[in-house]
């Protein structure tokens, strides 16, 4: 947003742009694959660009998560950029609500995951890259699903499967069996030889088997193959891809990875204020403000000043932060505030406390905000706020 006679508001320090890069590279490892699949790669050159790009991704999430982590400013900014997002806003109005407690996924019949919440929100989207860009800026946890295994050569995960073969002939004709003690006597047969007729029995002394612990126990498992007849403890594991018929060993697959995402709950108060940002931003724009959501202001130390929602109507620009709080919004979020208020000229300056401000926070106000430009409401809800605001904006006129 810029107002020729307002303060000059700025684009973000860097952040979001993190994501279009992230996008892109997704992009190049998807478009590597069909390349692959189409025979137009050959795999040494698919296997070096591959890694030179799964590299390149990895570097551009650490330094995202570098960039966060040392700047505070910035990962808030991205925060608002995402919560500026209607589908974030109904998704998160879905985890702040109870109806969604932790988003998990199901899988289409080729083993996709989907994220159906999301789809039926909007479902020309990509929900999985949405649902990422919240995981990276810290708005959900993610927490690793179900792990499937790739094909090496065709990239695929639907039709791969595993294969327990003999360690001898190959075959895929096994059988398993349990050894059992009889606490009894000592003998220890396979399971299968204690039936006798109706019942179980040991093969050894003839005695009945009752209660698993009390005259019998499981010493050991073992497999035999159907077709070569030896004994063996542990059977060889590969996996074959039926979409290619390649068969690769564990050491040679790559991974699809799926995810949980639930609700960072450090940042539940300031979700909650961010949900009713859009009712603020219509009531503005009702009353003839360009707004931006979130709104960045330069102030005139030359500072960059983030807040919930900026409006700008001729020479005059509001600025509003929505501050939202299970008890009481405290004297440290008031100073905030009007620390970057305090920066500005020709702009009001209006702090929403839901529900209300603590009697520190009171005190602090009646001392500091003696200029006209700067104040506060206090309501239940942030519908409750809006006419409020609307008379604090008509107030300064």
């Amino acid at each position: 947003m810029s107002d020729a006679n307002g303060p000059r508001v700025v684009q973000f320090r860097g952040a979001e742009n993190m994501f279009p890069t992230l996008r892109e590279l997704d992009h190049e490892i998807g478009e590597l694959g069909k390349q692959y699949l189409a025979g137009e790669v050959q795999k040494t050159e698919y296997e070096k660009k591959l890694l030179i790009l799964k590299k390149r991704h990895r570097e551009a999430i650490t330094k995202l998560q570098d960039l966060l982590r040392t700047d505070s400013e910035a990962a808030k900014q991205l925060r608002f950029s995402l919560y500026a997002n209607r589908v974030v806003q109904v998704l998160l109005s879905g985890f702040i609500g109870g109806m969604v407690k932790e988003l998990s996924p199901t899988f289409d019949p080729d083993r996709k995951a989907r994220y159906p919440i999301l789809e039926n929100i909007d479902a020309s989207m990509n929900s999985i890259e949405v649902l990422d860009e919240l995981a990276y800026a810290g708005i959900l946890s993610k927490r690793l699903y179900e792990r499937l295994a790739r094909c090496p050569k065709c990239s695929s995960h639907s039709l791969v499967f595993l294969r327990l073969k003999c360690p001898d002939c190959g075959s895929m004709a096994l059988d398993s069996s349990k050894l059992i003690e009889h606490l009894v006597c000592g003998a220890v047969h396979e399971f299968e030889e204690f039936a006798a007729d109706d019942q179980i029995k040991c093969p050894s002394c003839q005695e009945p088997l009752a209660q698993e612990g009390e005259d019998y126990r499981i010493v050991g498992t073992f497999s035999r193959c159907e077709s070569c007849r030896i004994h063996f403890d542990e059977p060889v594991k590969t996996f074959v891809c039926r979409t290619c018929q390649e068969e690769f060993d564990i050491k040679d697959a790559t991974y699809y990875d799926t995810y949980t995402y639930a609700m960072n709950e450090n940042l539940l108060a300031e979700v909650k204020g961010i949900i009713g940002l859009p009712v603020f931003k219509t009531a503005l724009e009702e009353m003839g403000f360009r707004v931006e959501l979130p709104g960045t202001i330069t102030g005139s130390s030359g500072m960059i000043h983030t807040f919930s929602l900026a409006g700008a109507k001729n020479s005059k620009t509001v600025a509003v932060d929505v501050v939202e709080s299970e008890g009481e919004v405290d004297e440290k979020e008031l100073f905030a505030f009007y620390t970057k208020v305090m920066d500005l000229k020709s702009t009001l300056g209006v702090l929403v406390a839901v529900p209300r401000l603590s009697i520190r926070a009171k005190e602090f106000a009646a001392k500091a905000f003696s200029r006209n430009d700067v104040t506060y409401v206090e309501a239940n809800s942030p519908v409750e706020a809006i006419e409020q605001l609307k008379i604090k904006v008509e107030q300064s006129a």
